[in-house]
């Protein structure tokens, strides 16, 4: 339980960097909000 607890908070501050660096390459508000729609969708998967 501990560990997996780890692993998806690893896996949340890997997809904010990600979320991040597309934000840095595309610079444009309507990417950072389908970026981020894109990782809640992830997650709940």
């Amino acid at each position: 339980m501990m560990t997996q607890g780890v692993s998806r908070h690893n896996a949340v501050l890997w997809l904010v960097r990600q979320r991040q660096v597309l934000i840095q390459e595309s610079g444009m508000e309507n990417n950072k909000r389908f970026s981020i729609a894109r990782i809640r969708k992830r997650l709940l998967e």
